[in-house]
């Protein structure tokens, strides 16, 4: 059968031939009402076999085969993340924290383990000495202290420490030779000499140099030195 279409000569038709069958559209008819509503969906669950429950409105459900994949290749190893903050401390055990005897020493065996190790390293040297120890050469270890042979060059001297704290103060030490007699004078005035027992008031330009004698000597030192040079 041979169908044929053509272009009708009146807008918005089509006709086809069927043979000897010719068929012209009519003319598009009005909209009709619109129909009821549709049931949607009320909820959808995953289940853990990784299926999917729908729930419709109309009470109906329907559950799709497995929705899960095929497992994927493992990724990389993330950075490592910062050190997390200390935990509070955990309760103490059930135990008293002490080694009982009746637990750890069935055997009776305690003893000072400090003591038994510096008896067991005495015994050890006990009949070691100078005297028995000998160098390839066969002299003793004794012969090489006593020439000197063992005693390896001073090293350089080492920083000075630090001071130590001050002593404590001695005890006062005796009256020397010279004390001043009971009848030294009480109202002296001035620099002070000694003499005779006692003390007494210094002479000026005798016992010391006043300062108009100092500034004379020096005037006339400088006379002789400038008449010594002419």
């Amino acid at each position: 059968m041979e169908i044929n279409t053509k272009l009708p000569e009146a807008p918005g038709a089509v006709e086809v031939e069927l043979g000897q069958f010719r068929l012209i559209p009519g003319p598009r008819g009005e909209t009709g009402e619109r129909g009821p509503r549709g049931y949607g969906v009320e909820s959808a669950v995953l289940n853990p076999d990784f299926t999917l429950t729908i729930k419709f409105e109309d009470g109906s459900s329907y559950t799709t085969a497995s929705i899960r994949g095929a497992t994927g290749e493992t990724g990389p190893r993330g950075e490592r993340g910062p050190q997390g903050e200390r935990g509070p401390e955990g309760p103490a055990g059930p135990g008293s924290g002490d080694m009982l005897a009746a637990t750890y020493d069935l055997d009776g065996k305690a003893t000072d383990i400090f003591k038994y190790a510096e008896e067991k390293a005495a015994e050890a040297v006990r009949d070691v000495s100078a005297e028995n120890v000998r160098f390839g050469d066969g002299e003793t270890f004794q012969q090489k202290l006593d020439s000197g042979e063992l005693k390896g060059e001073t090293g350089p001297a080492g920083p000075r420490g630090a001071d130590g704290a001050a002593g404590a103060m001695g005890p006062q030490g005796p009256a020397g030779p010279n004390t001043v007699s009971t009848d030294t004078a009480t109202d002296l005035d001035g620099l002070l000499k000694g003499g005779a027992g006692k003390m007494a008031a210094a002479v000026a330009g005798e016992d010391y140099v006043t300062p108009e004698g100092l500034d004379a000597a020096i005037r006339q030192a400088v006379r002789d030195t400038w008449e010594a040079s002419y």
